[in-house]
């Protein structure tokens, strides 16, 4: 089963279905996103991620480890212009050096994503995070 990265929205947000997105390519990328981040000198996409009581339990089992859902914490929610702000300096560094990522085209595509997602969240004022996407 292919692991992605899930985005949610705090609400709903006008022509921004979060829902639709699974960033399989960004998951596969994870370590290069990580170190281009990091070269920004920003946050990477992990710091961003935050799993729901449910989501926690999902993976839990998928991963056979036990959790006590009574000792989750809430997902926490991140200001949609940082996750922004982040996915278009990682967009630059992907169209200025693609044979430094596996299968870059993808990983653009859902940046690309995720920036409009992103974008319409910020003029909306609403909050994101992310998470795991299974498929």
């Amino acid at each position: 089963m292919p692991v992605g990265l899930a985005i949610a929205l705090d609400r709903a947000v006008e022509g921004a279905d979060a829902e639709a997105f699974a960033g399989h390519a960004l998951n596969r990328a994870r370590w290069e996103l990580y170190e281009a981040a990091e070269e920004a000198g920003l946050a990477p996409l992990d710091e961003f991620v935050s799993l729901s009581a449910d989501e926690t339990e999902i993976l839990a089992a998928d991963l056979k480890f036990d959790t006590d859902p009574d000792q989750t914490t809430p997902a926490g929610w991140f200001d949609a212009a940082d996750g922004l702000h982040l996915i278009r300096t990682l967009l630059t560094a992907v169209e200025t050096a693609p044979d430094d990522i596996p299968d870059a085209a993808s990983v653009l595509e859902e940046l690309r994503t995720l920036n409009d997602l992103l974008h319409r969240a910020t003029r909306t004022g609403a909050r994101f995070r992310l998470s795991v996407a299974y498929e």
